[in-house]
């Protein structure tokens, strides 16, 4: 079970299952503005409170969903993210 957030985005933009992604990586892949990917990872880090281990790697995993289109992460976290630039690269390019 671990991962599994992680391992949707990878197939659903086509890398390996196992690949883990920076934020910065994450934005170039999708597209999506950095700026809003840390304002956004940082508004989950502030409003969880678990252990620290804990806490971090479900924001990562948090982030991962969201920007997977069809998962309903997308939908609820959705407005936290912002498109600066068309995908260069994966298997989804627009």
């Amino acid at each position: 079970m671990k991962g599994k957030s992680r391992r949707l985005f990878n197939k659903y933009y086509g890398y390996s299952l196992e690949d883990s992604h920076s934020l910065l990586e994450i934005s170039e892949i999708t597209g999506y503005s950095l700026f809003h990917l840390e304002r956004f990872y940082k508004h989950l880090i502030k409003y969880k409170y678990r252990s620290r281990t804990y806490k971090y790697a479900w924001a990562m995993g948090t982030i991962y969903s969201a920007c997977v289109p069809h998962h309903y992460f997308h939908g609820e976290y959705g407005y936290y993210l912002r498109r600066k630039k068309p995908v260069k690269w994966g298997k989804y390019k627009r």
